[in-house]
């Protein structure tokens, strides 16, 4: 399922409630979230054959199988300026869910960089990966929020995560970094914007209510 239409849903929500790469970890410890869970933050390095990159974990503490999010970005990079979605994973991360974050600009409105955005599809493999297996996650609630990415097997040919279909099913889907699904963009340089899409990602993947975007 993808995100095309979230602002109509939490506009239509707010009314009826009335209002695999091998990999370096280093814990950089505990963050308390907007909830009352604990957020565990680590930072990795992971590594293909042809590319490596730095990744951000953020996994609650407690028991029992997670959700999965995978995010293709860390930051979204526009000519306005410049906005981080580590406190949207941080808020996702403390509501249930392990989340992956590479650590990496998306470039917005800027079609000349177009293109570097869908590089990198190695690793976001290598990203899922990681996840699946460092965490025990529930292959039924997965997420990924990210742009398509250039497959390297024909051009012009894009693809999207999950990877694994095996493990993965019915996985959630949050378009980003495409003009063809722009709202969803230009929605994460808002606090709201991002609230909404963690709540969202709160309803489709069965986490802990999300009230408040973390800091």
């Amino acid at each position: 399922m993808t995100f095309r239409f979230f602002l109509f849903e939490c506009f239509v929500l707010s009314f009826c409630l009335a209002l695999l790469g091998q990999t370096d970890a280093k814990p950089d410890g505990l963050s308390t979230s907007g909830s009352s869970t604990k957020v565990t933050v680590q930072q990795i390095e992971l590594k293909t054959a042809s590319e490596s990159a730095t990744a951000h974990v953020f996994t609650p503490t407690g028991s029992g199988e997670l959700a999965a999010v995978v995010l293709s970005h860390s930051e979204v990079v526009s000519p306005e300026g410049t906005v981080s979605l580590l406190p949207l994973a941080k808020t996702i991360a403390a509501a249930g869910a392990a989340v992956i974050v590479l650590d990496r600009p998306l470039y917005w409105e800027e079609p000349s960089k177009e293109t570097v955005n869908r590089q990198g599809g190695e690793i976001l493999k290598a990203a899922e990966r990681w996840l699946l297996s460092h965490d025990p996650v529930d292959g039924n609630r997965y997420a990924f929020v990210g742009c398509a990415y250039d497959s390297g097997v024909e051009p012009f040919r894009l693809q999207r995560l999950p990877y694994d279909h095996k493990r993965i099913h019915n996985p959630t889907q949050v378009h980003i970094g495409e003009h063809a699904n722009g709202d969803n963009t230009n929605a994460l340089f808002r606090p709201d914007g991002q609230l909404g899409i963690a709540q969202y990602l709160q309803r489709r993947l069965s986490l802990q209510k999300i009230s408040n975007l973390d800091n």
